[in-house]
């Protein structure tokens, strides 16, 4: 039988210095998707994107850019106005990427911005669906096929109860953009009826020129383990996303509310809360903000993307080269890898100015039954490129690998704890 990999895209936590303040200068903020203004409920297609280096015009108003590299879907309005009862959502990108608006002028939002993820809706369904920027839900167990986890950096495994999670992952700027990890499946011996996991909420990116402010809401919540925990044996909740805000004032009125919540477990693990980064030379909070945010002033250069950070990648699984840009599709064709019937294969990860006493984590869900994990292990290079190995079994099917390095050694610059080896990094089917 042949194995079929799909690999999420790679992923890593840095420190960040600390920001200065400046006069707001936006790179790429050049108007070119024009004045975004509906008047009416409307969903932003982000598979319309065109495929573009992030700091190039919007070739078509309104559509946007999508940068691989940096993996967001990345929109330059000339200014933003959502008015009241109006609501903003999103269809994702096939990579999932987050989503980033940069903004030459003021946003006013007395209406809605939705990237929470998806409730799971019912036993056995397909993966509950995140935020841009999010991961996917774990399945429920049907009769022959077990649960699994849950998928991103913090993604719950699969139980008696639902997904459970790791500590909250990435740092205090949101630097790099990343949304939140999904709960994993339930499993309760081999019957039907038992619900996959919620969604992460998702990631946006709001910078201005000017002001935002506004009555209105942006929720990047995490799905339920079932909607309206209907369902008598329920997977995890998914965490909650990432909403980061710059701007030279950022005023939120008695009436606002900003959100990443944690979605329910229903009885199993409830997801963990996600983050929320205000940065402005003058902050005015009024309105609600969950989690509490962390607030700087805006620094000079404007960080947009985690340049400077390490990075890594899987290169090739087996005898399969891996494609830069991967979408860890679940069927044919979206498969990203295809493999022979082994019993084992080679994972090759590359770093770039990666540190080589940070651990590299490598996990692989398969679409149904236990997650597999492993560290990988340095095998040459320096600071500046190097090679890693892991090696994992291929399962039947489908599945998702992800490998994640991070710093596990102290506290990081922004004053938290790094998270240890326990916490997951996710592999999608």
């Amino acid at each position: 039988m042949r194995h079929c990999f799909m690999i999420e895209s790679v992923l890593f936590l840095v420190s960040v210095a600390s920001l200065s303040p400046a006069d707001i200068i936006v790179p790429g903020a050049d108007g070119s998707d024009g004045p975004f203004t509906p008047t009416t409920n409307v969903t932003v297609d982000l598979s319309a994107a065109i495929p573009r280096v992030w700091d190039s015009e919007s070739q078509i108003a309104g559509r946007g850019v999508y940068d691989y590299d940096k993996w967001a879907v990345v929109f330059k309005y000339a200014s933003v106005s959502i008015p009241a009862n109006v609501s903003v959502t999103f269809t994702n990108h096939p990579s999932r990427a987050p989503v980033v608006w940069l903004v030459d002028g003021d946003v006013t939002i007395n209406g809605n911005i939705n990237i929470n993820g998806k409730n799971q809706n019912g036993p056995n369904l397909a993966l509950s669906e995140p935020g841009p920027g999010g991961f996917r839900g774990g399945h429920g167990n049907s009769p022959g096929n077990d649960a699994s986890a849950g998928y991103g950096p913090g993604g719950g495994g699969a139980g008696q109860h639902g997904g459970s999670y790791a500590p909250t992952y990435g740092n205090l700027a949101i630097l790099p953009l990343i949304g939140g990890s999904s709960g994993g499946g339930q499993r309760v011996g081999q019957v039907t009826g038992n619900s996959g996991g919620g969604a992460g909420g998702g990631a946006l990116l709001i910078i201005a020129t000017g002001t935002i402010t506004g009555n209105g809401t942006i929720s990047a919540n995490g799905g339920s383990g079932a909607a309206n925990c209907t369902f008598g044996v329920n997977g995890g909740g998914g965490s909650g996303g990432g909403i980061r805000l710059v701007a030279d004032r950022i005023i939120a009125p008695s009436g606002s509310s900003l959100q990443a919540s944690g979605g329910n477990g229903c009885g199993g693990g409830n997801g963990s809360v996600g983050r929320i980064r205000l940065e402005a030379n003058q902050i005015t909070l009024g309105g609600t903000v969950s989690p509490a945010p962390t607030q700087a002033e805006v620094g000079d250069p404007l960080q947009i993307w985690a340049d400077m950070a390490p990075r890594i990648r899987i290169s090739s699984v087996g005898t399969a080269q891996v494609p830069t840009d991967p979408r860890a599709g679940l069927d044919f064709p979206g498969a990203d890898a295809i493999l022979p019937d082994v019993d084992e294969q080679l994972v090759v990860i590359e770093g770039a100015d990666l540190p080589l006493n940070w651990l590299v984590d490598v996990r692989m869900l398969p679409r149904y039954g236990p997650e597999v994990r492993t560290t990988a292990i340095l095998t040459s290079g320096d600071f500046q490129a190097s090679i890693w190995h892991a090696t994992l079994p291929i399962p039947d099917g489908f599945a998702a690998i992800q490998a994640r390095a991070y710093d596990q050694t102290a506290a990081t610059a922004n004053g938290e704890e790094v998270e240890q080896p326990t916490d997951s990094s996710t592999a999608d089917e």
